[in-house]
Order: C-alpha cells, then structure tokens, then sequence
C-alpha cells in the first residue's frame, strides 16, 4: 500500500501526488456513528425494549507508522502539515490499484523511539473531515 498526498504540500490537489515512504502500518478508515440507547415507554408488552438509535457521525482519523527517513519528501510534507492548520488530500492506493481520497489535517506527528538497537519510526494522525471516495 501506498499513502500519498498531492505535490507542493498544499491544501489542494495538484494533480500528482508525492508519496510517503517506508510505510510500516496503517490504521483503519471509515464511517462510524454516535449512538444513544432510547427505551419506550413500559406498557408490559414484547416491544418494550430498548433500541440502539445513531444520533450523529464521529470524525475519524487514521493512524500511520513509519520509519523516519527525514530526506523523504512525503515524511518532510506531513511533519510540515503537522505545523499547519488545515486540510490536505490524502490517496492511499491499495495493492491491488484501487484507491481511497479524502482530506484532513494532520493532528499528529512524533518520533517513537522503542529500543536502542531498532529503527526510529515516526508515527502520524490524519483526520477524516471528507467523504472518502473509493476507487472501483
């Protein structure tokens, strides 16, 4: 898989995309809703019971692992977006060629130093605040 955001680093598509390399996880992406549990009012019969109701759509947000390479020119762009306060493109295209868009800002990016012998990963938050739109 591949996670890419478009060229220039700007807050709209450009038409090419610049690639974040060494991509080691990807978090999961998605609708989710709210939920409330309404009960009916009790008359003794089999329809007192309570049901789950969606009361509205929870923001998302994936999050990546991967292994810092600071001369990577996606890794350069997503810490910069991480400074910034908006929304960027994203395109991950799976492995078999299909692909997922959406835009959202970059909540996060740090450094994960695990043990003293292993690769630092960086690790990033990309909130969902579009529609994904999935590629046939």
């Amino acid at each position: 898989m591949q996670l890419s955001w478009p060229s220039g680093a700007g807050p709209t598509y450009a038409g090419s995309w610049t690639e974040i390399s060494d991509l080691e996880a990807l978090g999961q992406i998605g609708i989710q809703w709210g939920t409330t549990e309404v009960s009916p009012p009790e008359d003794g019969s089999e329809e007192d019971q309570t049901v789950t109701i969606k009361t509205s759509r929870a923001a998302q947000s994936m999050q990546i692992v991967f292994g810092l390479n600071g001369s990577d020119d996606g890794q350069v762009a997503l810490w910069a977006a991480a400074k910034a306060n908006a929304d960027y493109y994203f395109c991950l295209v799976l492995s078999d060629g299909r692909t997922r868009i959406w835009t959202g800002p970059v909540t996060s990016c740090i450094e994960a130093m695990d043990s003293a012998n292993s690769v630092v990963k960086g690790m990033a938050t990309i909130g969902i605040n579009s529609p994904i739109t999935r590629s046939a």
